[in-house]
């Protein structure tokens, strides 16, 4: 048995995808052919399907390739997932690459766990600035160890930095069993990867390898889109907020996980395209989207104490004053470019 499936949605990525799957070769064959790398063709019409073809040819115990009509991501992980046979799963974008030296570690840790969530050290490569910055858990986390998810401290800011699809992984057995199934033909479907499986999590591990480098900076990168993908978010954040709000369960140990992320991922963001659009009637979901965050006591309370720019609360200003908010982040990033200049 493959202990880890690992899912690389590909369309277009003629210019970054041999940098990606190189990532995934190891010195250590005999490691390297207990993973499962999907490589899943999303109907590119470059060379892609060229590349995840050659790495299939080269190391056909561990790279396989899926080629279908475009559906975006979505569609891709519902292939992936179908077709895994790994004990874990996890994703991998196209533009983004591993870690190799940490994912060999990684790899080897997974042999020792039986958690039903692994939540590992990750990395965030600005292009633009040149950056990296490692995003580590802290000393006070115990890492390295199979823990019920009760035991966990969702307050803690380094385990916060990484509750994202690029750090998690789980049980493949389990994302079957949540009966997740990616919507299609819409963006942001992450975070129904980061929600939906953790209904059914009992035991976590955290893990100190820092394996996914993630690129940001890329031209046309979806998490660039704002009002474009505008689809896209009514889909997702529907989706998660109807499920959270009708089956939440606030006993749970794995409630305060699912509170941080819906509102840290996805209602300051929908609540700052609200504030962008100025008028709700153009978008009449983001209104629905509201009234039930002001009908869930919890969401409310949580959502309504979130500030973007540092001090501005973001609810009350969508809710009541929208032209201050416009106002205050114009002026910021007027106050951003002078200091560029200065």
């Amino acid at each position: 048995m493959k202990i880890l499936t690992i899912a690389v949605p590909a369309y277009n990525a003629e210019e970054y995808l041999d940098k990606c799957l190189r990532s995934l070769v190891l010195d250590d064959v005999e490691l390297m052919a207990k993973v499962q790398v999907i490589v899943v063709n999303d109907g590119s019409k470059d060379g892609t399907l060229r590349i995840a073809k050659e790495y299939a040819a080269k190391y056909p115990d561990t790279f396989e390739v899926i080629d279908k009509a475009n559906g975006n991501y979505g569609s891709c992980m519902n292939a992936a997932l179908k077709a895994a046979k790994g004990k874990y799963f996890r994703t991998l974008d196209s533009d983004d690459w591993f870690d190799t030296k940490g994912y060999g570690a990684y790899l080897e840790e997974l042999e020792k766990t039986d958690a039903d969530m692994l939540l590992s050290e990750r990395t965030v490569f600005y292009s633009l600035k040149n950056k990296t910055i490692f995003l580590n858990f802290d000393d006070d986390v115990v890492v390295d160890k199979d823990i019920p998810i009760s035991d966990v401290d969702w307050e803690n800011t380094s385990i916060r930095k990484n509750i994202f699809v690029s750090a998690i992984s789980y049980k493949t057995s389990l994302i079957r069993e949540s009966g997740l199934a990616w919507s299609e033909g819409v963006f942001y479907t992450d975070n129904e990867f980061d929600y939906f499986p953790t209904k059914l999590v009992k035991t976590i591990r955290f893990m100190r390898h820092n394996v996914y480098i993630y690129w940001v900076g890329r031209e046309g990168q979806s998490v660039q889109g704002g009002l474009k993908y505008m689809h896209s978010y009514e889909v997702v954040t529907m989706k998660v907020l109807r499920d959270f709000v009708d089956n939440g369960e606030k006993e749970s140990a794995i409630y305060p996980y699912q509170l941080y992320h819906i509102c840290q991922h996805l209602i300051a963001c929908v609540y700052g395209l609200g504030v962008i659009t100025g008028n709700p009637n153009d978008y009449p979901w983001i209104a629905e989207f509201d009234k039930m965050v002001q009908e869930h006591q919890d969401l409310n309370a949580y959502a309504t104490n979130m500030t973007v720019l540092k001090t501005v609360k973001i609810v009350p200003l969508y809710r009541k004053h929208k032209t201050l908010y416009l106002f205050v982040k114009r002026l910021c990033g007027l106050s951003r470019q002078l200091k560029k200049i200065v």
